[in-house]
This record gives C-alpha cells, sequence and structure tokens, in this order.
C-alpha cells in the first residue's frame, strides 16, 4: 500500500512539474528578447506568491512602465492607509505594484503617484475565469494551489450566484470575521465568501469588493504557514477586514 501512495504521489508531482514546465516554456518564446525574464519571473512568483499566469501578467506591466533589467528586489509592504503592495527594484529604478485579489495588476505607483493602472483588469480576471467548473482533485489543504482553487471556483459560481448566495457570503463573513483562523475549514470559507463578494462587485470600488478582497488577502497567507496570527501585518489586516465587513 505504501509503494502505490508513492507511486502516487510521484506521479502527481510529475504531473504538475510538466504542466509547469510547459506554461513556462511557452513564456521563454513570448519573452525570449529578455535574457532577465527568467529570473525575474522567479522573484515574482516567490515573493507575490503567484502562479505563472499571473506573475507572467506582472512581469508585462513592469515591461510596459520601464523594467529594462533583472528585478534585484520584490517586498511586500504597507502604503500609509494599510493597503499591501509590493515594492520592486532593479537596476537605479524602483516601483510599487498593487495587485487585486484574482493576482493581476491593479496600479503601479513611484513616488506616491500611479504611473499605471490596469483599465482592463476586469476582462483580464475574466480570462482567469474557468470555463468549466475547476476541481479541487490532487489539491492539497494550506497550499498555493487550493487558494487558487478557491478563488476560481468562486469566479465560476458568481455566474449563477442568486441574490441570496451573495447576502448569505455577507452574512457569514459578518459572523466569523473575527474567528477567521479558528480552523482550517473557517480559513477556507473566508476566501471562497471574499472572492465571492470580490468577484461579484469587481471594478465597482464599494466596500462589498473592498471587504471581498481584504478577507483573502487577511487570511491567505496565514493559511499557507506564511505568516502567523500574531503577527503585526496579519493584524491589521484583520482589523481592517473586520471594519469593512461591519460596514456592509
Amino acid at each position: 500500500m505504501k509503494k502505490i501512495i508513492l507511486i502516487a504521489a510521484i506521479s502527481i508531482g510529475m504531473i504538475f512539474t510538466m504542466a509547469a514546465c510547459g506554461v513556462r516554456e511557452n513564456d521563454k518564446k513570448d519573452f525570449e528578447q529578455y535574457d532577465f525574464y527568467e529570473d525575474s519571473i522567479e522573484k515574482i512568483e516567490d515573493k507575490m506568491d503567484l502562479d505563472e499566469i499571473r506573475a507572467n501578467g506582472v512581469f508585462k506591466a513592469l515591461i510596459e512602465i520601464g523594467l529594462d533589467d533583472e528585478i534585484e528586489a520584490c517586498a511586500s509592504t504597507y502604503d500609509l492607509n494599510d493597503d499591501l503592495y509590493y515594492a520592486v527594484e532593479w537596476s537605479d529604478d524602483y516601483v510599487g505594484v498593487y495587485l487585486t485579489a484574482g493576482g493581476s495588476v491593479d496600479k503601479i505607483t513611484k513616488d506616491g503617484m500611479v504611473i499605471y493602472e490596469d483599465d482592463k483588469k476586469t476582462s483580464y480576471e475574466e480570462t482567469l475565469k474557468p470555463v468549466d467548473e475547476p476541481s479541487s482533485e490532487d489539491i492539497f489543504p494550506n497550499s498555493n494551489e487550493m487558494v487558487g482553487y478557491l478563488i476560481d471556483k468562486a469566479n465560476y459560481d458568481v455566474t449563477f450566484a442568486t441574490t441570496d448566495d451573495i447576502n448569505n457570503a455577507v452574512n457569514w463573513l459578518k459572523d466569523n470575521a473575527e474567528n477567521c483562523f479558528k480552523d482550517n475549514e473557517t480559513m477556507e470559507k473566508t476566501m471562497y465568501y471574499g472572492a465571492l463578494l470580490e468577484a461579484k462587485y469587481t471594478g465597482t470600488g464599494n466596500n462589498y469588493e473592498k471587504a471581498g478582497w481584504q478577507a483573502i488577502k487577511t487570511v491567505k497567507y496565514v493559511y499557507r504557514g506564511l505568516e502567523n496570527v500574531s503577527d503585526s501585518s496579519t493584524q491589521r489586516n484583520l482589523k481592517k477586514l473586520i471594519d469593512l465587513v461591519d460596514s456592509l
């Protein structure tokens, strides 16, 4: 039995590896003129916690605003409004990259000024929505893949969501925001219902969209073991989530 389990695990790993290689090979063809692509995209994936497709979107946006050398540093930080962004540095230049909950570029800033804003981000998010209902088969809890699955499922489900479904999502977050780190099931529901609201109200800028986005951002790092509940950044995010949910 142990042999069978081991073989299955190896097979699954090979499938994911082959799929990732396939995506990366396509990226090489698209960006072969940029000899700094490989090293830069690895930093984007790692530091921004993104898959290949979403990381590729960030790279494209950075190219548009002048990225012309390997990314030397990429670190998460917070602005004066406690909004998460990523400080990206290369050569003698630097910018701040803000992401949507779905992992696409929201805006890019420099010296406090917005120098790039994706006015097509809604349609870009649409391209990330699966045509068929996503499956969680072979996806392990507390993984980046599980976070992606929950967001993709919400993007799929929102197409069929009724007013009652949306109200249920709001009420669940109202009842559970303060204890959103209780256990895996609670964290997963927080991200799913947050993603459902974010998908429903994408582009409106209202508190429903903001609360949905905040629910994902608050939980996903703790869920994956990258942050602790006691961390100051986690507590700031939690307070902001509670305030937003209370305003709905």
